[in-house]
């Protein structure tokens, strides 16, 4: 069971993030909900506290950028330490700074830009993907006229996609159980209708995700095919596949 956080945290306008005697860190999430964003998110938090940087929570990561009007901020630093420890130990999933898929684009560059000028963060601290960790490595570059980096970026990986070496982060066996759970409960239905069954395992990249659940699904003796795009295969092999286990289990 995934809880999701409903927003808990106060947000605040750029403008009213005032000054600090600390360096500056921008928090961003990205991609959807899943179990131990909560407790990534507030881990990093707590660590840079204890480190004593001021972090603030980028709300909707380049999402939230795109949005006219001020972008939301959380000042983590207002937040009191209990609070966030009582957070931490409450929730196993969910999000609190709000996911925004997507890759940061040009003309976002810019707000950007200003809003480092604003709050003055040193580097960015991200628990996502693919595109919000790109758009974190590409702002680095993008900071100052010369090209020089002024906010270094550090990413604990949430992902389902194959854009990370290695195939265990956060979102990806949660994704891969219950895509296994999916095939198991047709699978009766289909033996008993003598028929065949699709799951369709989202994702880019994702063979490795698909050949996952498929292992965790499938028994002795089941007859279950994995179509992995990172392969290609012709139609015609993928057809006499299906037809020939169709043959000797008359459910695929």
């Amino acid at each position: 069971m995934i809880h999701t956080l409903h927003e808990p945290l106060p947000r605040t306008d750029v403008d009213k993030i005032g000054t600090s005697d600390r360096q500056r860190v921008l928090v961003m999430g990205g991609g959807g909900i899943a179990p131990w964003v909560v407790t990534a998110t507030l881990g990093i938090v707590l660590n840079l506290l204890d480190k004593w940087y001021h972090p603030v929570g980028l709300v909707g990561s380049w999402e939230g950028v795109q949005r006219e009007g001020d972008m939301g901020l959380i000042n983590f630093a207002n937040i009191p330490k209990t609070s966030l420890e009582a957070l931490f130990a409450r929730y196993e999933g969910g999000t609190c700074l709000w996911p925004g898929r997507g890759m940061l684009k040009r003309d976002e560059f810019i707000r950007m830009r200003r809003l480092q000028e604003k709050i003055g963060f040193i580097g960015t601290a991200v628990v996502g993907g693919d595109g919000t960790i790109s758009g974190s490595q590409a702002l680095n570059y993008s900071l100052t006229p010369d090209g020089q980096p002024v906010a270094n970026t550090v990413a604990c990986i949430k992902t389902i996609d194959a854009d990370a070496e290695g195939s265990l982060s956060i979102g990806f066996l949660t994704s891969a159980h219950e895509y296994a759970k999916a095939v198991q409960a047709m699978m009766r239905e289909i033996e008993w209708e003598k028929g065949i069954g699709i799951v369709w395992v989202y994702g880019r990249d994702n063979g490795h995700l698909a050949l996952h659940a498929a292992t965790l699904a499938a028994w002795e003796n089941a007859s279950v095919i994995t179509l992995v795009p990172e392969f290609p295969i012709s139609r015609k092999q993928f057809l006499d596949r299906v037809y020939a286990l169709k043959q000797q289990y008359e459910y695929v």
